[in-house]
C-alpha cells in the first residue's frame, strides 16, 4: 500500500466491527448486530492473521452460526463449564456476618437444588458476578437500606432470574 492511500481495518469496517476500536478488551462477538456478525468474523481473521492476539468472548450456538463458513480456522476455542454450587457460594460468601447471614436463603437453595433455576441462573462467571454486585457492598457507600439477596430464591422461572 502506498502512504497516500492507505487504510486500516479500522477505517474500512463499520464502526460495530472494527476489533482495532476493541483492542486491549474482550470483543463480544454475539454483542454485534447479527447482520454484521460475518463482516466482524472476517475482519478478526484478518486481524489474527498478521500474528496478534484477541480475545472473542461468544455464546456457543451464535459463535457456531458466525464462524459456519470455516473462518477463525487458527482459533483456541475454551467453552466455560458451568460453575459448581459451592464454587458460587464461596465466591458469594460475605466476611460481614450481617451480610452472610443474608445470603444463607440463597446458599441453601443452591444446596438444595444446584441444577434449579437460581442454580442454573447463577452458574456463570457474569451472572454470579453481578449477584455479588447488586447483593454485595458497595465500597465507599453508606447505606441504611441493604439489598436483600434472599429475594433470589423467589424467582421460579428461568427468565425472571436472569432478567428481574
Amino acid at each position: 500500500m502506498n502512504s497516500s492511500n492507505s487504510s486500516t481495518p479500522s477505517e474500512t469496517a463499520a464502526p460495530s466491527t472494527s476489533i482495532y476500536h476493541h483492542k486491549g478488551d474482550k470483543l463480544p462477538l454475539d454483542e454485534i448486530d447479527p447482520a454484521l456478525q460475518q463482516v466482524a468474523v472476517a475482519a478478526i481473521e484478518e486481524f489474527a492473521a498478521t500474528d496478534r492476539g484477541v480475545v472473542v468472548t461468544c455464546r456457543v450456538r451464535e459463535f457456531q452460526r458466525a464462524t459456519a463458513g470455516g473462518v477463525l480456522a487458527r482459533a483456541a476455542v475454551v467453552q466455560l463449564q458451568p460453575l459448581a454450587a459451592e464454587d458460587v457460594i464461596a465466591f458469594l460468601e460475605d466476611p460481614d456476618p450481617r451480610r452472610r447471614l443474608l445470603w444463607q436463603p440463597v446458599f441453601a437453595k443452591l444446596r438444595e437444588d444446584p441444577g434449579g433455576v437460581l442454580g442454573s441462573a447463577l452458574s456463570t462467571p457474569l451472572m454470579a458476578g453481578l449477584a455479588k454486585d447488586v447483593y454485595g457492598p458497595r465500597l465507599g457507600v453508606a447505606t441504611v437500606v441493604v439489598p436483600d439477596p434472599g429475594e433470589l430464591v423467589q424467582f421460579t422461572t428461568r427468565g425472571r432470574s436472569r432478567h428481574g
